[in-house]
């Protein structure tokens, strides 16, 4: 092309690719997978005591006074007529060897966020959820377990969305975790498209998301249960009923809960996901410009840094298991002391106590009656947790208040002894599964790893080989 003034320009036609391959070019559009447990409580108890879920009638139990809420039932109890929401007294007239244990909801959010983490291959943006509302309110508990994932970035990794999905079933089926799978442009439908097991491994696109959800139910989009009886009361039991009304008059009459779930399902309204965090290192750690040579000195700054160790351990809601602490001197030389806990603790002062008989064991000190100093002073100091373990806050009952008084003091003379003599130096029983009387139970260090094959623990017995020759009746032996 030649312009007016005699230049030349050159000219590039830029096309947009339409086909369907991918490309790093093109617009990132979300793809949430969707992962609801349909029955984590009963699921996880199932495994951790190696059970089988469609085998036993199970159910699992709420105290509230002196009633017993069915919480969670196995798929065993549906023939039964046993749901949750029941009494156990009324499971019970339904059937009368109903298996039962009480709720832990502590262990099933801790398991479901190892599962979290776990699936973390699949996806670095992964949010667990629970609901444990309805425990407090006198309803039937809904439904509300389980993961999203955002795995558009993970396309092409995996090759194909199906691929990622056929391999998320695989690893829930492997588990014996009763699981129903959906991909979906937003988490909310996505959940509303597991709220139905035909659309297992069902991936929906933008283009498609109307039409996917409008035959779905109104329960499906994480409404309270009031509100879903009010909708079921009046016929509008679709989401398509539901969207067919003025937008006007939904908050009026079924609450502003209700038109913020119809936007988060079509993405009017963002719904950002709040991903798992790894564990980070629990560091902490004072360098000094020249070297301190006061215990003084050493116990305050100790203070200082379990502070900061006790902030990271509450914002992970964990109880340090394995403290270690460092002492760098000025030839670069690090002596260092581990203190292992025998339960989970934050405690700061319990653990600044600790760590002080930690130094007395290490012979630092000079003996001068008047300013205790050390051998060498110290350039740098640094604790860090090796080990630490989730933790709740517990409520101390009234009538348990001497057990839980004396626990903790057994917990603190453990620790104590385990400084003074070293952490072989106090044990515990252990019993072990075996058909051999002497191999039933043994001592093992406090906080040790409990050995699982049998080669293991007949090594760590240490016992004298077994007679080859056994008398038909025995026969008295005496002895002085």
């Amino acid at each position: 092309m030649r312009s007016s003034s005699g230049l030349k320009w050159s000219c590039c036609t830029v096309m947009e690719d339409a086909s369907e391959a991918l490309s790093i070019w093109r617009l990132t559009v979300n793809h949430i997978l969707c992962v609801r447990l349909m029955n984590w409580p009963i699921d996880r108890y199932c495994r951790s005591r190696r059970l089988s879920p469609l085998d036993r009638a199970l159910t699992l139990v709420h105290t509230e006074a002196s009633r017993q809420i069915i919480v969670a039932a196995s798929k065993s109890c549906h023939r039964f007529g046993i749901t949750p929401g029941l009494t156990l007294t009324q499971a019970k007239s339904l059937k009368h060897d109903l298996l039962h244990d009480e709720y832990a909801p502590h262990e099933d959010a801790r398991a479901l966020q190892a599962i979290a983490r776990w699936v973390m291959r699949f996806s670095s943006v992964v949010q667990a959820f629970t609901s444990f509302r309805s425990l407090v309110k006198d309803e039937p508990p809904l439904p509300g377990t389980g993961l999203f994932m955002e795995v558009g970035g993970s396309e092409r990794l995996y090759q194909s969305l199906p691929r990622i999905v056929r391999l998320v079933q695989h690893a829930f089926n492997r588990w014996r975790i009763d699981a129903c799978t959906a991909i979906a442009p937003t988490p909310a439908a996505a959940w509303a498209l597991t709220s139905q097991p035909a659309n297992d491994g069902r991936i929906i696109s933008t283009a498609e998301l109307d039409d996917a959800v409008a035959s779905l139910n109104s329960s499906s989009l994480r409404l309270s249960f009031a509100t879903v009886t009010t909708l079921d009361h009046l016929g509008l039991r679709t989401i398509a009923q539901l969207r067919g009304l003025p937008r006007e008059v939904l908050p009026a009459r079924f609450g502003a809960a209700i038109l913020k779930r119809l936007d988060q399902l079509t993405g009017r309204l963002a719904e950002p996901l709040t991903p798992v965090i790894e564990y980070q290192p629990i560091i902490a750690r004072m360098e000094f410009e020249g070297a301190i040579e006061s215990l003084e000195a050493i116990h305050a700054v100790l203070s200082e840094l379990l502070g900061q160790v006790i902030v990271l351990l509450q914002k992970q809601g964990r109880g340090a298991r394995s403290i270690q602490l460092d002492l760098k001197d000025q030839a670069d030389n690090v002596t260092s002391k581990i203190l292992p806990l025998a339960q989970p603790s934050r405690d700061a002062r319990r653990l600044f106590t600790l760590l002080c008989l930690s130094l007395e064991s290490l012979n630092l000190s000079k003996r001068n009656w008047k300013k205790p100093t050390l051998l060498q002073g110290f350039t740098a100091i640094t604790v860090r947790v090796l080990a630490s373990e989730p933790i709740e806050n517990q409520q101390v009952y009234l009538l348990n208040q001497e057990e839980d008084h004396a626990r903790r003091e057994l917990n603190a003379l453990v620790d104590v002894l385990q400084i003074r003599l070293g952490r072989e130096g106090i044990g515990k029983p252990q019993l072990d599964p075996s058909h051999l009387p002497e191999r039933q139970c043994r001592f093992v260090p406090v906080g040790a790893t409990v050995a699982k094959s049998p080669e293991m623990r007949a090594h760590l017995l240490d016992l004298p080989p077994l007679p080859t020759l056994l008398y038909p009746m025995p026969e008295p032996i005496d002895v002085v």
